[in-house]
């Protein structure tokens, strides 16, 4: 096999030991050996009490096994001779696994390499060839088109990586995403142009470095349908968005015998905030399990391969279609609940929060609501005024833009009131006047953001946002350019799926030429700014959600014809949807094992906890992998994954770490 590592899954694994806090891979006790080690370079693996040499080929990307293994292996399987003769290290999609695992067939157009992309023309006939190829890969010629527009302008996409010779499949983006030129530049130019602290000078570059600033605001005002700009609260990233309300908010509010109800299937960032705040306060912690068989929340369809999949994993914990146990969060409820804090979409399970209930069910009680949007704002349509919470959370990295830079959206009248959201940081920039003994401090959003703030980060958001927001209809730019974008005739609210394909009447292809309409000249234009993109941004975002439901429905589809991969979370045909990703596991295999040898076919995947250890306690496993899609994944980027993981089974199996050998049964 191409770009294996030459070692039993045992071998590669100690023990099924979690990730660090750090929210690593696990690789507690284990030592593989990195894709990039060339013929002759030797590294000593150490697992438990086997050690084992691993050798890797040269530019030929193979693997080679020990020489008892590699005996073992010719004789159980014929076709590993045949891999080993093969040199061309561009065609890695090409397998000769054994009839259980090949995979379905596919016409010649689908197996392109991806290297081809990067050199085809910046024209309309590659956006045309990208939409005809779709129509074998099961998705719309929309969603092809608009992939290949967005990979035209994000060079790391269409590399060839130096480690492995292989072209990228790059299958993170719920980890962090990549970022377009059109962030990038935005980012150069701010830093070449007009470089300047904000709100601290009356000179030019200071007044367009504010504009710029406070336009990024207002555009991440309107993605959100906020009421305006007052009520985004920049942030580090959605881990301070949610500490800035636990430590205003929670320490403020919170008392003895107080419950904070949040989930099993929490993020790090969405729980451990509020387990120091109950320790400060004397508050209680509730937790929302997931659905046992048979439980509320409606019954699970029985008819798709995607569902028997998923029911295999969820028999052995007497789990029923992985999702939040809605009648449990009911029962949760109370006097003392002062706060829900929960996932809108969940990081690993991928199913959608039911926000009507959630919300309605905490406003019976009094209670206040903070929804983590990091994996829903930006994949979909997420209008706070409709959702009805308190508070959300999203980090910018996670939606195109760069690191460094989140935001929190909160009602306007509790980021102003001094009882509910007392100041939590001090300095420049929150204050409005500064007496030797007492300070009187600005309304929000500047009530929380002391000190210089992450200037270019902001702004690159802002042109991510404009990016999102640009692809709702065939007439992109050139439609808001002649005034379309203040007014909409479609029937949709803003959230949830919308009409069609949300491709825009006429089915034209994307057009991709942010911005919709010109940044403001100055931060007094901002309130018609945001009001003019408002719909443009909802728009956008169904357009969006649409071409990734397709790809996602397509990766759930494929990876649950594999009768060894265990899937987690509802299938796609669940009300409500999934999000775009899938987390699994492959019976018999450590997750960070059948990572590691999939980024040695190019195919770059997270494996750990995922920062979520409660989690994957309550699954039963120590880890999973996990494959995330963004806009700019393609079809032919599923089929070249799926089949990088057919041939990784293939091969574990074939030196007896497999199912049936000693690997780690999950």
């Amino acid at each position: 096999m191409q770009g294996a590592v030459s070692s039993s899954s045992s071998s590669l694994r100690a023990g099924a030991a979690s990730a660090s806090c750090s929210c690593a891979p696990s690789t507690s006790g284990r030592t593989p050996a990195p894709p990039q080690l060339r013929s002759g370079r030797r590294r000593r693996a150490t697992s438990g009490r086997r050690t084992t040499t691993m050798v890797r080929a040269s530019v030929e990307g193979r693997s080679r096994a020990p020489p008892r293994a590699r005996a073992r292996a010719r004789r159980s399987n014929p076709s590993i001779n045949q891999e080993r003769k093969r040199t061309n290290a561009q065609h890695h999609h090409s397998r000769h696994l054994p009839s259980a695992h090949a995979p379905p067939p596919r016409t010649k157009k689908t197996k392109q390499p991806a290297a081809a992309a990067a050199a085809a023309p910046t024209s309309a006939r590659a956006a045309a060839a990208a939409a005809a190829t779709s129509a074998t890969a099961g998705v719309s010629p929309f969603t092809a088109a608009l992939a290949d527009l967005l990979r035209r302008d994000t060079p790391v996409l269409t590399q060839t990586l130096p480690g492995s010779g292989k072209p990228l499949v790059y299958l993170d983006s719920a980890a962090t995403s990549q970022k377009p030129l059109l962030v990038t530049r935005a980012m150069d130019d701010y830093y070449a142009r007009y470089n300047a602290n904000v709100h601290r000078g009356v000179h030019e570059l200071a007044a367009a470095a504010t504009a710029a600033y406070e336009g990024a605001r207002a555009k991440v005002a309107a993605l959100i349908n906020a009421r305006g700009p007052d009520e985004v609260v920049w942030t580090r990233n959605a881990s301070e968005a949610v500490n800035l309300v636990a430590f205003t908010w929670g320490l403020a509010n919170l008392k003895p015998g107080d419950e904070i109800v949040v989930s099993v299937a929490e993020h790090h960032s969405n729980l451990v905030p509020w387990q120091m705040v109950a320790k400060r306060t004397g508050a209680v912690l509730r937790h929302v399990r997931l659905r046992q068989q048979g439980g509320g929340g409606g019954a699970p369809s029985s008819s798709s391969s995607s569902a028997s999949a998923s029911a295999v994993t969820s028999r052995r914990r007497g789990l029923d279609h992985q999702t939040l146990d809605m009648d449990h969060y009911d029962a949760l409820l109370s006097p003392r609940t002062k706060l829900v804090a929960l996932p809108h979409v969940s990081n690993v399970l991928g199913c959608v929060l039911d926000a009507e209930r959630v919300v309605s069910g905490a406003r019976r009680v009094g209670a206040r609501v903070l929804l983590d949007a990091c994996q829903s704002v930006p994949h979909m349509p997420v209008d706070v005024q409709a959702l009805g919470a308190d508070w959300i959370v999203a980090s910018g990295h996670k939606m195109l833009a760069p690191t460094g830079v989140g935001f929190l959206w909160g009602r306007r009248e509790i980021l102003a009131s001094e009882e509910e959201m007392p100041p939590w940081m001090g300095g420049g920039e929150m204050i409005r006047d500064v007496f030797l003994d007492h300070s009187t401090y600005a309304g929000p959003p500047a009530k929380f953001e002391a000190g210089t703030p992450a200037i270019a980060e902001a702004i690159g958001l802002g042109a991510a946002v404009d990016l999102l927001m640009s692809v709702g209809s065939g007439g992109g730019a050139a439609e808001a350019a002649g005034g379309g974008s203040g007014s909409s005739s479609s029937g949709s609210n803003g959230h949830g799926h919308g009409g069609g394909h949300g491709h825009g009447s006429d089915g034209a292809l994307p057009s991709l030429s942010p911005p919709l309409l010109a940044p403001p000249s100055s931060a007094s234009a901002l309130a018609d700014y945001a009001a003019l993109r408002a719909d443009a941004g909802m728009r956008g975002m169904r357009a969006v959600h649409q071409a990734e439901q397709e790809l996602g429905g397509y990766l759930w589809e494929r990876l649950a014809r594999l009768d060894r991969v265990e899937l987690y979370g509802p299938p796609p045909e669940t009300p409500g949807g999934r999000a775009a990703l899938a987390a699994f596991n492959v019976r018999g295999l450590h997750a960070t094992d059948v990572s590691t040898l999939l980024d040695a076919s190019g195919v770059a995947v997270r494996s750990g906890h995922h920062c979520a250890q409660p989690l994957h306690r309550e699954l039963g496993v120590p880890a999973s992998a996990r494959a995330s899609l963004h806009v700019y994944n393609t079809a032919h980027e599923v089929d070249v994954f799926v089949d990088a993981l057919q041939e990784t089974i293939a091969f574990f199996d074939s030196v007896g770490g497999g199912e049936g050998g000693d690997g780690l049964l999950l």
